[in-house]
């Protein structure tokens, strides 16, 4: 198998066999950007621009404050105050007096003058600089993970035996395969990946309808096999969201 800088990642990840090998290649990129954001990174000045105008979802908040680089954080979070006062100026000065969104003569609701004020205030915790970062990076992932599909036999074998996806990267891969794929390639991709998920499904539906048993004293002496951290992986395989 022919390796590249998006490649090694995809067959490391494929080798751990995880419940869903993009989310641990996803979980790492998201590391290295808070890492890469509290390093070097924020006194870029096209970085701190972006970032200005974007800022961090709360996760990132969080991600980047447990990093300890409190002044790279304080100078950040200062610009992006900055940048949030004078949008929110510019806003309120530019809302009409007394405007109550009255029908107009046409039959239309008027827009009402807090709308763009309250699009804007959604955006500030939905927009992140940092997941934009991951989200490319992962689509190179996911771009490369076809081209791989199409040339390189080892990887359907490596997917053929692995343990399935979440639910997001399942859907993901489905749709993706639409674009990346045609003809014969589609059906034969969505023959072996919808099999393996279905498959894996019913494997930790088991798992955990054996850890669930295992609370009935009529089998509290028989062993967990594989049931032991059936919950948490479960909950991972619905929503990507690890609990551990």
């Amino acid at each position: 198998m022919k390796e590249s800088i998006y490649s090694i990642p995809i067959i490391d990840a494929l080798n751990e066999n995880s419940e869903c090998c993009f989310c641990s290649i996803h979980s790492k990129e998201d590391q290295d950007a808070v890492k890469q954001m509290m390093g070097a990174a924020y006194m870029e000045d096209d970085i701190r621009m972006e970032v200005n105008s974007i800022g961090f979802c709360s996760h990132h908040f969080r991600q980047t404050y447990n990093v300890q680089n409190r002044l790279g954080l304080s100078l950040m979070v200062h610009t992006h105050l900055q940048q949030i006062n004078k949008d929110l100026s510019n806003l309120v000065t530019d809302m009409p007096p007394k405007s109550k969104g009255k029908i107009s003569f046409l039959g239309k609701v008027q827009e009402h003058p807090y709308i763009k004020l309250t699009e804007y205030l959604n955006n500030i915790d939905s927009s992140c600089y940092i997941c934009n970062k991951v989200e490319n990076t992962m689509k190179r992932y996911i771009d490369t993970f076809f081209f791989m599909w199409k040339r390189e036999k080892e990887l359907i074998d490596k997917v053929k035996n692995c343990k399935g996806f979440c639910m997001h990267h399942f859907s993901e891969l489905l749709f993706e395969s639409q674009k990346a794929l045609s003809g014969k390639e589609f059906k034969e991709f969505t023959d072996v990946i919808v099999g393996i998920q279905m498959e894996n499904l019913k494997r930790i539906e088991a798992e955990i309808e054996w850890f669930v048993k295992k609370f009935d004293y009529r089998f509290h002496d028989e062993p967990y096999g594989n049931s032991k951290d059936a919950l948490p992986r479960s909950i991972f395989k619905i929503s990507s969201t690890n609990v551990e």
